[in-house]
């Protein structure tokens, strides 16, 4: 490790990051230089953005990124200053060297001194939430995927399937003439109802960030950690360059109103097929039902994606009868996704870790939505 050093980035660092992340965010170093100011310098809380580099010879090698959250608990909101952890990178060749455990160790360190308790992370895949764990990260639970996916055992999904198991052809399983224009444009079917209202359903590309903040404080629940959900972060939120938005409306004649809202990956690295259920809030049952029934046969979507965990009981059972069910079993079955939790400082054990009164690591505590991730 002598070779290297481990540092804070800084603005003239910012063309050598965005070249890094060719292979994580978009092979368009321009595209990445968007998505970096995007999450943190056009964020809700700039002032909690941090982002440390492995250093060789002058080049960066190694990345991790910070970004501030806002964390909830009570009934009389107490807010949280949290940091959320993700954007782990290390160039090809510098790999398998322990540099994410020194930069882990660095940035832990800093930012603890910087006054930060807690960090957050919604591991994603097997590897990295291995490499969180073995640095003193706990999880909370896991995200619990679930799905459907249509015309399966077509064409163009055997050729994908084909094309990754063969040498040369599997760096071309996601290219897009392999794939069908329902999986090219996943939103085509739902865009056929954009901007009409249906029996007290509308279907919009417009973000209508003050009435889903209106209708998240009104649903919320009290008694479980939640993000801020204000009209400035989900204006920020829907903005992320790399993603593609929908956006669903409800309401009935008893004054009841609720949201859904889908999102996509359209980078050229990402899964650009896969809708993924972000959020959900209703004021009734019955909207939350028509919300969710909705989406999915109106959206016809080829792959759609929810993450277990997050959903009522009731929303389970719907989806379970509209087709869907367990996915992903290879990551499912290491409990990934899931929340992972740090704490900087060593003055307490895990069974001690708390938000306000709610224990972090009991997976009840939690009131989590895709949208709080990345992922989507």
């Amino acid at each position: 490790m002598s070779d290297y050093t481990i540092i804070r980035a800084g603005t003239e660092h910012r063309e050598q990051i965005c070249a890094l992340q060719t292979e994580l965010w978009s092979p368009d170093t321009d595209f990445n230089d968007r998505y970096l100011r995007w999450r943190y310098e056009e964020n809700c809380f700039p002032e909690d953005s941090h982002i440390y580099l492995a250093m060789h010879q002058g080049k960066v090698v190694g990345m991790r990124g910070f970004h501030g959250a806002r964390w909830i608990t009570g009934d009389d909101p107490q807010v949280h200053r949290c940091l959320m952890a993700g954007d782990a990178m290390i160039c090809a060749e510098h790999r398998d060297r322990s540099l994410v455990t020194a930069i882990l160790q660095q940035a832990t360190a800093d930012l603890a001194k910087r006054g930060y308790e807690y960090l957050f992370s919604f591991g994603a895949s097997r590897i990295n939430v291995l490499g969180l764990l073995i640095n003193g990260w706990k999880t909370a639970g896991a995200m619990e995927p679930i799905g459907r996916e249509t015309d399966s055992r077509g064409l163009m999904p055997r050729l994908r399937r084909q094309s990754r198991r063969t040498p040369i052809l599997w760096r071309y399983a996601h290219s897009k003439a392999l794939h069908t224009r329902d999986e090219r444009h996943p939103f085509r079917h739902l865009d056929r109802h954009l901007d009409h209202d249906a029996a007290g359903m509308t279907v919009t590309r417009q973000l209508r960030a003050q009435d889903m903040a209106a209708i998240a404080t009104l649903c919320q629940d009290p008694g479980r950690i939640r993000h801020q959900r204000d009209s400035d972060y989900l204006q920020w939120r829907y903005t992320n360059p790399l993603r593609e938005y929908r956006f669903l409306f409800a309401h009935d004649n008893e004054g009841n109103r609720g949201y859904l809202s889908l999102g996509r990956q359209t980078s050229k690295l990402s899964i650009f097929s896969r809708v993924q259920l972000l959020d959900l809030e209703a004021s009734s049952s019955a909207l939350r039902n028509q919300l969710l029934r909705t989406a999915a046969e109106w959206g016809r979507f080829q792959e759609f994606v929810a993450w277990g965990t997050t959903l009522h009981p009731k929303d389970s059972e719907l989806l379970a009868e509209l087709g869907f069910g367990e996915i992903h079993e290879y990551e499912r079955v290491r409990g990934c996704p899931c929340l992972l939790v740090k704490r900087t400082h060593d003055d307490m054990g895990p069974a001690d870790w708390r938000l306000g009164d709610r224990p972090l690591l009991d997976p009840s505590s939690w009131d989590l939505r895709m949208l709080y991730s990345f992922r989507g």
